[in-house]
């Protein structure tokens, strides 16, 4: 008599059988194949938002000579007091801020994804766009320079330096942004500030000691942009003067 080989294949024992077993399986597939996609998107995302802000802070390390000097690299934009090649050098810097920013708003935990050189940091690049910034506006002669002061390309990479240290404050503690302000009032705040510390501010000390208190700063540096043939106003030869809020 012959014998069959046959064997029925093993069937699990956890099979819904109720409708509504059945949804739940289904919904629990469907949420764990979205979250391994979710997830594996969001850390790509991660890494290639920590590259950019990498690749800024290093090419902004490279600018200063490995300084951090806001003086060294406006020296390097201004070569032969020659600004026209660092007006597109500081419209590329305001643009990857502005990437840098939105990552960093999106994706909080950038964050404390901290680099091992501090050159990658975000304190450090918000620092150099920020001193940059303040240098463009006050060491610069204003007959040679103010279409550069009053440039959008100025205007942008300090405001979107001074957002990501808001942004940065903000993820640490919370709470501490301020309530925000109607467009009206922001404007008239803006106009009464432009009254108050307008060009005379930058003119001479004295008269900057009467818009606010000031913080004096010795700026060696500065020196040498007179040496690279850029010319400084004459209140920036011997101290570097900025308005405190």
């Amino acid at each position: 008599m012959a014998t069959s080989s046959y064997t029925e294949p093993y069937r699990s024992s956890a099979i819904p059988q109720t409708g509504f077993y059945c949804l739940l399986y289904l919904a629990n597939a469907l949420i764990g194949m979205a979250s391994i996609s979710v997830t594996i998107t969001y850390i790509m995302q991660l890494y290639n938002a920590v590259m950019r802000r990498n690749a800024l802070g290093l090419s902004m390390n490279v600018m200063t000579r490995d300084t951090a000097d806001a003086a060294v690299l406006l020296a390097g934009l201004g070569p032969q007091g020659r600004f026209d090649t660092g007006y597109t050098v500081v419209a590329n810097l305001g643009a990857s801020l502005t990437t840098i920013k939105e990552a960093h708003h999106l994706y909080p935990l950038l964050f404390f994804y901290r680099p091992y050189h501090p050159a990658s940091s975000i304190p450090r690049i918000a620092f150099i766009a920020l001193d940059a910034v303040t240098l463009l506006r006050t060491a610069l002669d204003d007959g040679e320079y103010r279409w550069l002061k009053e440039s959008a390309a100025v205007e942008s990479l300090g405001g979107l330096a001074a957002i990501l240290v808001k942004t940065l404050q903000c993820t640490f503690i919370p709470g501490a942004a301020q309530k925000p302000t109607s467009g009206r009032s922001r404007r008239a705040a803006t106009m009464r500030g432009a009254r108050a510390t307008g060009p005379r501010c930058a003119s001479s000390n004295r008269q900057a000691s009467a818009c606010g208190p000031t913080r004096t700063t010795e700026r060696s540096s500065t020196h040498g942009c007179g040496r690279s043939g850029i010319r400084t106003s004459s209140a920036s030869h011997a101290t570097w003067t900025t308005t405190l809020p």
